[in-house]
């Protein structure tokens, strides 16, 4: 899967060990969600309302690791941007845009999760 020098190898290797043939929608956000590109993402007390919020009346996917975790957050924040959710904490507005960012400016991370989509 190692198809772009975009994405770290770290995160390659992630991918390579929790990808599998049937994966539904919540399992490619949750590995999406484990990229090293959001290792800088934490998860912050004051977030945790809104996160909880987003988590059980917004976002489709159930989340692992639920707002405890950076991994959550970040997934929690993917599926939220996805659904035009408007995150009103200042500090999740950031994160959020930071998730999108990344998403956007890595062309083989987005080609890498609409592969990983079509298998599903």
């Amino acid at each position: 899967m190692a198809f772009a020098a975009d994405i770290r190898m770290e995160s390659i290797l992630i991918f390579n060990e929790q990808f599998r043939p049937k994966m539904t929608e919540a399992d490619v956000l949750a590995m999406l969600a484990m990229s090293t590109e959001f290792d800088q993402i934490q998860v912050r007390e004051n977030e945790v309302p809104e996160l909880k919020f987003m988590m059980d009346e917004i976002i489709p996917c159930q989340v692992k690791g639920g707002t405890d975790t950076s991994q959550g957050k970040v997934n929690i924040l993917l599926q939220g941007y996805i659904s035009r959710f408007f995150v009103e904490d200042f500090a999740l507005v950031s994160d959020s845009m930071y998730s999108a960012q990344v998403r956007h400016g890595s062309p083989a991370l987005a080609q890498f999760s609409g592969t990983a989509c079509a298998l599903c």
